[in-house]
This record gives C-alpha cells, sequence and structure tokens, in this order.
C-alpha cells in the first residue's frame, strides 16, 4: 500500500496492483476482457477500479451496460500517469533485482491453440512454483499468428 501525502498532509492510499488492474481496464475497455487478460476475477478488478475513483474523488470511467467501460477525460490522464508509474515501478524492480541476482521479471509463452489447454497449465504452474517472481504471459494461436507475433516484436499482450 502507498501512503502519498500531499501539500495538505492528507495522506492518499492505493496499491500498485490497484493501478495494473485500473490500466488493464483502461487497455481493455472491458471489466470482462480485462479479467479474462490478466486472469483476476471481474469484482476484484470492479472493487479496485472503485477504490480508486473514491481515492483519487475521480470518475475514471463510463460504465456501458453489457458493452464494456470508456476512460473519462480525467480517467484517460490518469491512465497515461499510471502506465507511465507502473513502467517507472517495474524498472525499480528490475534495478533492486539485478542488484539481488534474484530471478524475476516477464517471461512470454506462445503456444497452439489446440495444445494450449492441455500443455500450458502444468509448465506454467510448475514454472511458477520454482520462480515466483517471474510473470508468466500466455498467447493462443495458430501457426501464422504465433510467427506474425515472433516476427513483429517481443511483446505478447496477453
Amino acid at each position: 500500500m502507498l501512503l502519498l501525502k500531499n501539500g495538505f498532509g492528507v495522506a492518499v492510499r492505493f496499491t500498485l496492483k490497484q493501478l495494473k488492474y485500473f490500466v488493464a481496464a483502461g487497455e481493455a475497455g472491458s471489466i470482462i476482457r480485462a479479467s479474462e487478460n490478466i486472469h483476476v476475477s471481474q469484482p476484484s478488478i470492479s472493487s479496485a477500479i472503485s477504490h480508486l475513483e473514491e481515492t483519487f474523488d475521480l470518475q475514471l470511467f463510463v460504465r456501458h451496460h453489457a458493452q464494456g467501460v470508456t476512460l473519462t477525460t480525467a480517467g484517460a490522464s490518469l491512465f497515461q500517469a499510471t502506465k507511465s508509474f507502473l513502467n517507472h515501478a517495474e524498472q525499480l524492480q528490475s534495478h533492486a533485482g539485478e542488484l539481488s541476482d534474484k530471478i524475476f521479471g516477464t517471461i512470454q509463452v506462445g503456444c497452439f491453440m489446440p495444445l494450449a489447454p492441455i500443455v500450458v497449465p502444468e509448465l506454467c504452474h510448475q514454472f511458477m512454483q520454482q520462480y515466483r517472481d517471474v510473470q508468466v504471459l500466455v498467447r493462443e494461436g495458430n501457426q501464422a499468428e504465433l510467427l506474425g507475433l515472433h516476427r513483429h516484436g517481443p511483446h505478447i499482450q496477453p
């Protein structure tokens, strides 16, 4: 939990996890898709967003019944600042990890759709048991999709 004091001595409380959930929802445009993308329950994401809205005293999203969410003007501004903040937090973690020789970070894995439900869960489970500070991102696809991701960039979007 981050505890920041502004110039008036008022404490503002939020967690990096809540910020990550906010960014996931903003990127996905939907609580449901964000939930699927980051493998977190919908109520957890909704709760985190509500907490941030209350903490910041801002409406971050316009909620469209059964059609997702759209960032408000204030939400879009905070979204960009939050992405930058989380990037700096990851850089800090990376720097600390380098100093401690700890294995951490993100590994991105692509798997063919028919095999993914059979192979990936056990592989990820075993890997994450051994390397608890490594985040595993999995992308399922056909051969053309996976080759395209491999050729056109190092980042697999969950």
